[in-house]
């Protein structure tokens, strides 16, 4: 399945595409979890000259329902002034708010 979103303000337009890869099981320290692995491209592109640059990131994020991202490993680059950047996070602890 595929979600692609395109959305504007006066300064800058918008989009994303989010596509559902498959469904996989990982280990981060807060335990195992079977998540839906997506992948996501965004972006954004000044409507005007204001020294504001285009961005974009693309990445993965591992999803469980009901608790939200699990892991997740992005790529991007942005700007005027060119820079590139990469990054990852991951669940360290979750505890039931029942």
């Amino acid at each position: 399945d595929r979600c692609a979103l395109t959305w504007g303000c006066p300064v800058r337009t918008y989009s994303s595409l989010y596509t559902v890869d498959s469904i996989e099981t990982i280990t981060v320290p807060a335990g195992k979890f079977e998540t839906f692995k997506i992948t996501y491209t965004n972006g954004y592109t000044p409507n005007f000259t204001a020294g504001l640059g285009d961005y974009s990131t693309a990445g993965t994020v591992w999803f469980y329902p009901g608790v939200g991202v699990i892991k997740e490993t992005y790529t991007g680059t942005e700007g005027a002034v060119t820079f590139n950047f990469s990054g990852s996070r991951e669940l360290v602890s979750a505890s039931s708010l029942e």
